[in-house]
């Protein structure tokens, strides 16, 4: 008996691999509204509008994506002037669960692209036409370019193209580089040139293996220089450890300081032997001292990485954020303080760094904050001291630091499961708002912060729910 083709073709594809289930709205199953899941990365584009990693990190499609959000629906969101984080009595009150949590509107994506799996931290180009994060699994490294409209495309091809899945460059195969993560601009010296180019700087967050004797493992970690104008052609790489310095570990977070023409790192990620014998890779099971990296990016490929403990006695800690301040890079001010965000204990380190480059950085001030703090930003008040706003990613909420007090002055809570990445949105005068990846809740957060009374920060609206 002959099957139909038909028949055929079903029974073929029972016994065959599943097939691919594409993110919404590229699916052709289920629910295609466009949407987030398990958002990481952001960015803010040059009208008000944000860029959203979609990490896809339980695998439930065959890729991430990068969406565009409109910036007159996030000012929709602002503009209503709810407080969704009032007292608890006895449940959430009407306003907060009737008000504050939101759809995003189909109209409100202006842009989608298909990116790869494990995106990270996102950041855009000099000109804010392009944007770039790393995918961990595939050691590429994804690029989408932005339309004047706010719509998305893969870099170098053409405005239709929103397939990017095979990303701008295997980082693996060009500089040894494994699990791309922390991505900041900055310039570097080109070989054979005496002027500066602008470049991307990428970190390796899992380190590669060099060697493996014995059941003991030797690895390195690098960080590419992208050339920003080209970012297909690394133009140098530097060393950020190896069996002989650092312990051979992995890049968490990382900043660019321009007058010093510094990278700064931290962050302890390690290979180890899995039990089937291969290498497998995961934050530092222990810890013996919580290590800052510095590398002159003037020396190319022969930086040398001079290293600081960071150390909080008792206990050692691990720095899950960097932020730089007091610098004036238009007048040639270098950067005298940096900020960590510190785990075990849960703090917020502020490091004298000083202007002689012989004179070790030292803490200056310690100050307790709640459960897992992360991603850090600076808030500017002009003519006073900073702000420091801080997610607790844990406790799924939010800090106000005032850097002139001391002192923690806010704390917002239920902002959702893992608040992520942090990012200052264009505000009104007198104001600053923040945008709040919520990676555990596939949302984002909004804040609204009074500059001179940030005591009174509002939690103003919850975007986006897990699929």
């Amino acid at each position: 008996m002959k099957l139909a083709p038909a028949l055929f073709a079903l029974l073929f594809l029972g016994c065959g691999a599943p097939p691919l289930v594409l993110p919404p709205p590229f699916g052709q199953v289920g629910d295609q509204t466009p949407r987030l899941f398990f958002p990481t990365g952001m960015a803010v584009t040059g009208d008000g509008g944000l860029l959203v990693a979609n990490g896809n990190y339980n695998h439930a499609f065959e890729a991430g994506t990068m969406v565009s959000l409109d910036p007159a629906w996030i000012n929709s969101l602002y503009a209503r002037g709810l407080r969704c984080e009032k007292p608890i009595n006895n449940g959430l009150p009407a306003q907060f669960a009737a008000g504050c949590d939101d759809p995003i509107p189909t109209a409100a994506f202006r842009g989608i692209a298909m990116i790869g799996n494990y995106a990270g931290p996102l950041t855009l180009d000099d000109a804010g036409t392009s944007a770039y994060t790393g995918s961990r699994d595939t050691n590429i490294l994804n690029g989408v370019s932005l339309l004047p409209n706010g719509g998305l495309y893969c870099h170098g091809g053409g405005s239709s193209d929103i397939d990017c899945r095979k990303g701008v460059i295997d980082l693996n195969a060009a500089a040894l580089l494994e699990g791309p993560y922390a991505i900041v601009p900055g310039v570097g010296r080109l070989p054979g040139s005496d002027t500066d180019a602008r470049v991307l700087y990428v970190a390796a967050l899992i380190p590669h293996v060099d060697q493996i004797q014995s059941g003991t493992l030797y690895t390195s970690a690098t960080v590419a220089a992208l050339d920003m104008n080209d970012p297909t052609q690394v133009v140098f790489s530097m060393l950020a450890s190896s069996a002989f310095f650092a312990s051979g570990i992995g890049v968490g977070p990382m900043v660019f300081e321009p007058v010093r023409r510094q990278l700064f790192m931290s962050g302890c990620f390690q290979r180890y032997l899995g039990g089937a014998g291969s290498p497998s890779s995961g934050r530092c099971s222990s810890l013996s001292s919580n290590i800052l990296r510095v590398l002159d990016v003037d020396a190319g490929a022969s930086a040398q990485v001079r290293i600081y403990d960071m150390s909080i006695n008792p206990s050692t800690g691990s720095t899950s954020g960097l932020l730089l301040g007091g610098g004036d890079p238009a007048s040639g001010k270098p950067a005298d303080t940096l900020w960590a965000s510190v785990r075990n204990p849960d703090a917020l380190i502020e490091m004298d760094l000083p202007v002689t480059p012989s004179t070790a950085p030292a803490i200056r001030q310690t100050t307790s904050l709640p459960v897992s703090p992360a991603d850090l930003v600076r808030i500017p008040r002009p003519g006073g001291s900073d702000l420091i706003a801080v997610v607790a990613s844990r406790l799924g909420a939010l800090v106000i630091y005032d850097t002139g007090a001391r002192a923690v002055v806010a704390q917002l809570e239920r902002l959702g499961d893992v608040p992520f990445t942090l990012k200052l949105l264009p505000a009104p005068a007198g104001t600053a708002r923040l945008a709040v990846s919520v990676f555990g809740d596939c949302r984002v957060a909004f804040v609204e912060v009074p500059i001179d009374q940030p005591w009174l920060a509002a939690l103003r609206g919850r975007a986006g729910s897990c699929p």
